[in-house]
């Protein structure tokens, strides 16, 4: 299983999954995780300064940025997104699959009269446009 792309609508977290190359990628939702850690003595939790923090989680996104702007000195990990929180969560060690990779090479000619060459103007003698698509066998 991996992931090809997230993104989070509402209170929700939503990823594109492919489990296998033939297959369509589908979504899959987790709900999206909404914390920071703030300064306190007590804490059960250590930063990596050494300090004791407490986890602090929030409904909603709209609720921990006024959380936030309030407390700005305070905290720790407040600016993570929620979809790089999910994929963490979900998807740490995760086998990589194989990938299919594509570079494409663009090369346009110029010409100080003309400029960069373009679909109006790639009729001139002078001009040349070049594409290239390498698409490795293996990884």
């Amino acid at each position: 299983m991996s992931y090809i792309n997230a993104i989070t609508k509402r209170n929700e977290v939503w990823v594109w999954e492919r489990n296998d190359p033939a297959s369509y990628p589908r979504p899959r939702r987790y709900t999206a995780e909404h914390y920071c850690y703030v300064r306190d003595d007590d804490g059960l939790y250590t930063s990596i300064y050494g300090d004791n923090l407490t986890k602090k989680t929030f409904a909603n996104r709209a609720d921990m940025s006024e959380y936030i702007k309030a407390n700005k000195n305070n905290l720790f990990e407040s600016d993570i997104p929620s979809e790089l929180r999910a994929l963490s969560k979900h998807y740490y060690n995760v086998p990589a699959p194989k990938l299919n990779v594509t570079f494409l090479d663009i090369e346009v000619d110029y010409d100080k009269t003309v400029g960069f060459s373009s679909i109006k103007i790639h009729m001139l003698p002078s001009m040349h446009s070049h594409y290239t698509i390498h698409t490795p066998i293996e990884w």
